[in-house]
């Protein structure tokens, strides 16, 4: 029988033996909850000194700086391999090859 199916104790036992570490929980901002209430408090703060949208904008700001910064990735990952493409294609002119086949 494999070892986890034998009647032997387990080096770690009680209540505490399959419990998350304290740092996953308290050290989130989601899970703790006197964060969350801060949380919830500065951006009543921030709705009621900028508007109700000025949140949503930033997220909105934010979010298309993130897809601009992976778009200009991609172009240069994308030139990059086509530069590959062709110094592996450039030795092989020869006749009846063709780079569309490849």
């Amino acid at each position: 029988m494999p070892p986890y199916f034998s009647d032997a104790k387990s080096p770690i036992e009680g209540p505490w033996a399959f419990s998350r570490p304290h740092s996953a929980v308290n050290g989130s901002i989601y899970g703790n909850p006197w964060l969350r209430l801060l949380r919830r408090e500065v951006e009543a703060l921030v709705r009621k000194k900028h508007g109700e949208n000025y949140l949503k904008d930033r997220q909105v700001k934010t979010e298309l700086a993130h897809i601009n910064r992976e778009l200009r990735r991609l172009k240069t990952q994308v030139a990059r391999l086509e530069e590959r493409k062709s110094k592996l294609i450039a030795p092989r002119r020869v006749v009846g090859f063709h780079a569309r086949d490849y």
